[in-house]
């Protein structure tokens, strides 16, 4: 907490400092750029189920949403904001090996 006395001139309200220490991310991806549109894609959609929002992106790199998300082990029915960031780290990673 920081009094309104340590600004000049004093403002009329109470301030606060808050200190954000980030932690290293919980994976590694195996393509960051692959991520990022995959998640554009889900995301633009997101009000799809995952199986059909990924449909573009996933004939971009020859396969099918269908199997990309069984080898993720991801529901394809579930839409795109019920996915945890492990989940859709997971699901691009499984499409970062089937692109190559």
């Amino acid at each position: 907490s920081i009094p309104p006395g340590a600004f000049r001139p004093p403002p009329d309200v109470r301030s606060a400092l808050v200190r954000l220490t980030f932690r290293p991310p919980a994976f590694a991806l195996k393509d960051r750029a692959l991520f990022q549109r995959m998640v554009r894609s889900m995301f633009t959609q997101r009000r799809k189920t995952v199986a059909n929002a990924l449909g573009p992106f996933a004939e971009e790199l020859g396969v099918t949403p269908a199997s990309a998300l069984a080898a993720s082990s991801i529901d394809p029915r579930r839409r795109a904001e019920t996915l945890e960031v492990i989940e859709i780290a997971r699901l691009a990673d499984t499409f970062a090996a089937a692109k190559t």
